[in-house]
């Protein structure tokens, strides 16, 4: 059962946020990382139609 590198990456982020009880401050990380790459797509997508 292979994964890509960018899950194996995002699962190990998640479990030293959990170490580190950080898991709140990270959420939110991931929640803006998430926001802008929506907007980015969009820019792409509707740029090039």
């Amino acid at each position: 059962m292979k994964e890509e590198g960018i899950s194996i990456h995002s699962k190990k982020k998640v479990i030293d946020a959990l170490k580190n009880d950080l898991i709140e401050k990270t959420s939110m990380e991931y929640m803006d990382f998430y926001e802008l790459s929506l907007q980015y797509i969009r820019d792409i997508v509707y740029d090039g139609n």
